[in-house]
């Protein structure tokens, strides 16, 4: 009798447990052969494996921050929602309240030399002050700065005329 697609098909349905049993197994005696498969199908796949990550991440964004506040500032669940309220639920430069999207979710703000969790800031007022380095010099003159120039704009911009 020749082998046919539904012959294999039907063979297929009636052992997937075994087969299924029988490629665990190999692949756990060998794995080689399984990190060789695996990157075959990543590669012709890519497309298809990079949409389904986004979406593993999508879903489980509160799941992954968690895991990071946790493993890299030892912060965990129950305390930084004790962080949350000692912040009154807001940043606490800007005083913008903490919502759920990226812009307003709380982040951690620690010192970079000491590992030191300073306390909750925005992702504006978190990023401004990695932007300066931590360098409270910088900041100063940032601020001088802006002073300075707020006042020259404001009266170049009244004083002008048609």
């Amino acid at each position: 009798m020749p082998i046919t697609k539904k012959h294999t098909e039907t063979y297929y349905q009636r052992h997937k447990k075994e087969m299924a049993a029988y490629r665990r197994e190999y692949c756990k005696k060998n794995p080689e052969y399984r990190k060789a498969i695996h990157k075959n199908y990543v590669k012709t796949h890519r497309e298809q494996v990079i949409a389904t990550q986004k979406r593993w991440r999508i879903k489980h964004s509160v799941k992954i921050s968690a895991y990071r506040r946790e493993h890299v500032h030892g912060v965990t669940p129950e305390q930084f929602n004790n962080m949350i309220l000692s912040a009154n639920n807001c940043c606490q430069i800007c005083k913008k309240p903490f919502g759920n999207n990226r812009a307003t979710t709380p982040h951690i703000d620690h010192n970079h030399k000491t590992g030191e969790i300073r306390g909750l800031l925005c992702k504006f007022c978190n990023s401004g002050i990695g932007m300066f380095m931590e360098n409270i010099t910088i900041m100063e003159t940032a601020i001088k700065y802006i002073e300075k120039r707020t006042h020259h704009t404001n009266l170049f911009l009244t004083d002008r005329t048609p």
